[in-house]
Protein backbone atom coordinates (compact mmCIF):
# COMPACT_ATOMS: atom_id res chain seq x y z
CA UNK A 1 0.00 0.00 0.00
CA UNK A 2 1.42 3.40 -1.05
CA UNK A 3 1.55 6.48 1.16
CA UNK A 4 -1.19 7.99 -0.94
CA UNK A 5 -3.45 5.03 -0.21
CA UNK A 6 -2.67 5.16 3.52
CA UNK A 7 -3.66 8.84 3.60
CA UNK A 8 -7.23 7.95 2.65
CA UNK A 9 -9.49 8.25 5.74
CA UNK A 10 -10.89 4.72 5.54
CA UNK A 11 -7.49 3.10 5.06
CA UNK A 12 -6.01 5.26 7.79
CA UNK A 13 -8.72 4.23 10.25
CA UNK A 14 -8.33 0.55 9.35
CA UNK A 15 -4.56 0.86 9.72
CA UNK A 16 -4.93 2.33 13.22
CA UNK A 17 -7.48 -0.34 14.17
CA UNK A 18 -5.10 -3.05 12.98
CA UNK A 19 -2.21 -1.65 15.05
CA UNK A 20 -4.42 -1.32 18.12
CA UNK A 21 -5.74 -4.87 17.65
CA UNK A 22 -2.22 -6.28 17.38
CA UNK A 23 -1.16 -4.33 20.48
CA UNK A 24 -4.15 -5.57 22.46
CA UNK A 25 -3.50 -9.13 21.31
CA UNK A 26 0.09 -8.92 22.53
CA UNK A 27 -1.08 -7.30 25.79
CA UNK A 28 -3.66 -9.96 26.61
CA UNK A 29 -1.29 -12.74 25.53
CA UNK A 30 1.43 -11.52 27.89
CA UNK A 31 -1.07 -10.84 30.65
CA UNK A 32 -2.54 -14.32 30.25
CA UNK A 33 0.74 -16.20 30.61
CA UNK A 34 0.55 -18.71 33.46
CA UNK A 35 3.50 -19.50 35.69
CA UNK A 36 4.62 -21.07 38.93
CA UNK A 37 5.80 -18.35 41.26
CA UNK A 38 7.06 -19.32 44.71
CA UNK A 39 7.71 -16.22 46.80
CA UNK A 40 8.51 -15.39 50.39
CA UNK A 41 8.07 -12.38 52.62
CA UNK A 42 9.86 -11.58 55.87
CA UNK A 43 8.02 -9.76 58.63
CA UNK A 44 10.13 -6.81 59.71
CA UNK A 45 11.61 -5.86 62.06
CA UNK A 46 12.93 -9.03 63.66
CA UNK A 47 11.64 -9.53 67.21
CA UNK A 48 14.14 -9.80 70.03
CA UNK A 49 13.15 -12.49 72.53
CA UNK A 50 16.10 -12.15 74.86
CA UNK A 51 18.61 -9.28 75.07
CA UNK A 52 21.68 -10.49 76.93
CA UNK A 53 23.05 -6.96 77.37
CA UNK A 54 20.14 -5.70 79.48
CA UNK A 55 18.81 -8.85 81.10
CA UNK A 56 18.82 -9.31 84.87
CA UNK A 57 21.49 -11.61 86.34
CA UNK A 58 18.65 -13.30 88.18
CA UNK A 59 17.14 -14.46 84.90
CA UNK A 60 18.66 -17.28 82.86
CA UNK A 61 17.55 -18.85 79.59
CA UNK A 62 18.18 -22.50 78.87
CA UNK A 63 17.36 -24.65 75.84
CA UNK A 64 15.44 -27.93 75.79
CA UNK A 65 18.58 -29.87 76.71
CA UNK A 66 19.23 -27.67 79.75
CA UNK A 67 22.14 -25.79 78.18
CA UNK A 68 22.51 -22.15 79.19
CA UNK A 69 21.93 -19.61 76.40
CA UNK A 70 24.08 -16.50 76.74
CA UNK A 71 23.61 -14.88 73.32
CA UNK A 72 20.79 -12.64 72.11
CA UNK A 73 17.72 -14.53 70.95
CA UNK A 74 15.72 -13.37 67.93
CA UNK A 75 12.47 -14.44 66.33
CA UNK A 76 11.79 -14.07 62.64
CA UNK A 77 8.46 -14.66 60.90
CA UNK A 78 8.42 -15.74 57.26
CA UNK A 79 5.57 -16.30 54.79
CA UNK A 80 6.02 -18.65 51.84
CA UNK A 81 3.37 -19.14 49.15
CA UNK A 82 2.65 -19.71 45.48
CA UNK A 83 1.87 -16.33 43.92
CA UNK A 84 1.60 -17.79 40.42
CA UNK A 85 -1.21 -19.28 38.34
CA UNK A 86 -0.03 -22.90 38.22
CA UNK A 87 0.22 -25.37 41.12
CA UNK A 88 3.64 -26.47 42.36
CA UNK A 89 3.53 -30.20 42.94
CA UNK A 90 6.28 -32.23 44.67
CA UNK A 91 7.23 -33.75 41.30
CA UNK A 92 7.89 -30.20 40.01
CA UNK A 93 10.64 -29.77 42.61
CA UNK A 94 13.85 -30.80 40.87
CA UNK A 95 16.06 -30.10 43.90
CA UNK A 96 14.91 -29.54 47.47
CA UNK A 97 13.69 -26.11 48.54
CA UNK A 98 15.90 -25.03 51.44
CA UNK A 99 15.76 -21.94 53.65
CA UNK A 100 19.15 -20.52 54.67
CA UNK A 101 19.66 -18.13 57.58
CA UNK A 102 23.10 -16.78 58.42
CA UNK A 103 25.12 -15.80 60.29
CA UNK A 104 23.66 -17.35 63.44
CA UNK A 105 25.07 -19.06 66.49
CA UNK A 106 22.32 -21.65 66.96
CA UNK A 107 18.97 -22.51 65.48
CA UNK A 108 16.87 -22.98 68.59
CA UNK A 109 13.37 -23.67 67.31
CA UNK A 110 10.99 -23.36 64.37
CA UNK A 111 7.25 -23.85 64.01
CA UNK A 112 4.47 -23.38 61.48
CA UNK A 113 2.03 -20.70 62.63
CA UNK A 114 -0.60 -21.17 59.97
CA UNK A 115 -1.17 -22.53 56.49
CA UNK A 116 -3.99 -21.81 54.09
CA UNK A 117 -5.43 -25.33 54.07
CA UNK A 118 -3.49 -27.91 56.11
CA UNK A 119 -5.45 -30.81 54.62
CA UNK A 120 -4.40 -29.89 51.09
CA UNK A 121 -1.07 -28.12 51.37
CA UNK A 122 0.47 -30.40 54.01
CA UNK A 123 3.30 -27.93 54.57
CA UNK A 124 6.22 -29.16 56.72
CA UNK A 125 9.58 -27.90 57.95
CA UNK A 126 12.55 -29.99 58.99
CA UNK A 127 16.02 -28.96 60.12
CA UNK A 128 19.08 -29.95 58.12
CA UNK A 129 21.88 -30.73 60.61
CA UNK A 130 24.98 -28.55 60.37
CA UNK A 131 28.48 -28.94 61.76
CA UNK A 132 29.13 -27.41 65.23
CA UNK A 133 31.35 -24.76 63.65
CA UNK A 134 28.75 -23.72 61.07
CA UNK A 135 27.29 -20.21 61.24
CA UNK A 136 24.30 -21.13 59.08
CA UNK A 137 20.94 -22.67 59.80
CA UNK A 138 19.03 -24.61 57.16
CA UNK A 139 15.41 -25.75 56.98
CA UNK A 140 13.94 -28.10 54.39
CA UNK A 141 10.53 -27.03 53.06
CA UNK A 142 8.10 -29.60 51.67
CA UNK A 143 4.42 -29.82 50.85
CA UNK A 144 1.77 -32.13 49.44
CA UNK A 145 0.19 -29.59 47.05
CA UNK A 146 1.08 -25.92 46.66
CA UNK A 147 -1.81 -24.53 44.62
CA UNK A 148 -2.02 -20.90 43.47
CA UNK A 149 -2.56 -18.63 46.47
CA UNK A 150 -1.67 -21.41 48.92
CA UNK A 151 1.16 -21.21 51.43
CA UNK A 152 2.25 -21.09 55.04
CA UNK A 153 3.62 -18.73 57.67
CA UNK A 154 6.24 -19.95 60.12
CA UNK A 155 8.59 -18.66 62.81
CA UNK A 156 12.27 -19.29 63.47
CA UNK A 157 13.98 -18.66 66.80
CA UNK A 158 17.75 -18.38 66.75
CA UNK A 159 20.71 -16.90 68.59
CA UNK A 160 23.03 -14.56 66.76
CA UNK A 161 22.69 -11.23 65.01
CA UNK A 162 19.61 -9.15 64.36
CA UNK A 163 20.50 -8.65 60.71
CA UNK A 164 20.96 -12.32 59.85
CA UNK A 165 20.12 -12.82 56.17
CA UNK A 166 17.43 -15.18 54.91
CA UNK A 167 17.55 -16.75 51.46
CA UNK A 168 16.06 -19.74 49.62
CA UNK A 169 17.64 -22.26 47.29
CA UNK A 170 16.16 -25.04 45.19
CA UNK A 171 15.17 -25.86 41.66
CA UNK A 172 11.50 -25.87 40.61
CA UNK A 173 10.25 -26.60 37.11
CA UNK A 174 9.99 -23.42 34.99
CA UNK A 175 10.92 -21.22 37.97
CA UNK A 176 13.94 -18.94 37.65
CA UNK A 177 14.25 -18.29 41.39
CA UNK A 178 12.29 -18.09 44.62
CA UNK A 179 11.63 -14.36 44.85
CA UNK A 180 11.74 -12.06 47.84
CA UNK A 181 8.38 -10.28 47.93
CA UNK A 182 9.37 -7.74 50.58
CA UNK A 183 8.84 -4.09 49.54
CA UNK A 184 12.49 -3.43 50.35
CA UNK A 185 13.83 -6.24 48.15
CA UNK A 186 16.17 -5.57 45.24
CA UNK A 187 13.40 -6.14 42.68
CA UNK A 188 11.68 -2.87 43.66
CA UNK A 189 14.24 -0.56 41.96
CA UNK A 190 13.72 -2.54 38.75
CA UNK A 191 9.94 -2.12 39.07
CA UNK A 192 10.37 1.62 39.62
CA UNK A 193 12.67 1.82 36.58
CA UNK A 194 10.06 0.05 34.42
CA UNK A 195 7.41 2.44 35.69
CA UNK A 196 9.59 5.44 34.81
CA UNK A 197 10.18 4.04 31.31
CA UNK A 198 6.44 3.55 30.86
CA UNK A 199 5.66 7.11 31.91
CA UNK A 200 8.45 8.52 29.73
CA UNK A 201 7.09 6.67 26.70
CA UNK A 202 3.70 8.34 27.23
CA UNK A 203 5.32 11.76 27.74
CA UNK A 204 7.40 11.43 24.57
CA UNK A 205 4.30 10.48 22.57
CA UNK A 206 2.37 13.46 23.99
CA UNK A 207 5.27 15.78 23.12
CA UNK A 208 5.21 14.38 19.59
CA UNK A 209 1.51 15.24 19.28
CA UNK A 210 2.08 18.73 20.68
CA UNK A 211 5.00 19.38 18.31
CA UNK A 212 2.90 18.19 15.41
CA UNK A 213 0.13 20.62 16.31
CA UNK A 214 2.64 23.41 16.89
CA UNK A 215 4.18 22.91 13.44
CA UNK A 216 0.71 23.27 11.94
CA UNK A 217 -0.06 26.43 13.92
CA UNK A 218 3.15 28.14 12.77
CA UNK A 219 2.34 27.57 9.14
CA UNK A 220 2.65 23.93 8.18
CA UNK A 221 -0.12 22.95 5.81
CA UNK A 222 -2.45 20.10 6.61
CA UNK A 223 -2.29 19.27 2.91
CA UNK A 224 1.44 18.64 3.19
CA UNK A 225 2.10 15.25 1.61
CA UNK A 226 3.47 13.55 4.73
CA UNK A 227 1.45 15.40 7.34
CA UNK A 228 -1.40 12.92 7.64
CA UNK A 229 0.97 9.96 7.58
CA UNK A 230 3.11 11.52 10.32
CA UNK A 231 -0.02 12.29 12.30
CA UNK A 232 -1.23 8.70 11.97
CA UNK A 233 2.07 7.20 13.07
CA UNK A 234 2.32 9.58 16.05
CA UNK A 235 -1.17 8.62 17.21
CA UNK A 236 -0.46 4.93 16.68
CA UNK A 237 2.77 5.29 18.67
CA UNK A 238 0.84 7.04 21.41
CA UNK A 239 -1.79 4.27 21.58
CA UNK A 240 0.88 1.56 21.67
CA UNK A 241 2.78 3.45 24.37
CA UNK A 242 -0.36 3.73 26.49
CA UNK A 243 -1.13 0.02 26.16
CA UNK A 244 2.47 -0.94 26.90
CA UNK A 245 2.59 1.45 29.84
CA UNK A 246 -0.66 0.13 31.30
CA UNK A 247 0.72 -3.38 31.12
CA UNK A 248 3.90 -2.36 32.96
CA UNK A 249 1.92 -0.39 35.55
CA UNK A 250 -0.31 -3.41 36.22
CA UNK A 251 2.76 -5.61 36.71
CA UNK A 252 4.41 -3.10 39.05
CA UNK A 253 1.24 -2.61 41.10
CA UNK A 254 0.78 -6.37 41.43
CA UNK A 255 4.38 -6.74 42.61
CA UNK A 256 4.15 -3.91 45.13
CA UNK A 257 0.70 -4.78 46.48
CA UNK A 258 1.12 -8.56 46.57
CA UNK A 259 0.55 -9.87 50.09
CA UNK A 260 0.59 -13.32 51.67
CA UNK A 261 -2.81 -15.09 51.48
CA UNK A 262 -3.14 -15.38 55.24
Amino acid sequence: MSLKEIKKPFNLIMFIIAIVSISLTIFFYLNGQKERKPVYQIAEPYSIVYDSSVSSPKISVIDSSGKLIQDDIYLITISFWNAGDLPIEPEDVRSSVILHIKPISRLLDFSIITQTDPNIIGFTLSEIPQSPSSTEGQLLLSWTHLDPGEGARFQIIYTGQKDSAVSFSGNILDVHKISNNNPSSQSRPISILLLIIALLSIIVSILGILLMRASFLIGASREYKGFKVQKAFIWVSFIISVIFSLYIIIIVINQISAKPPF
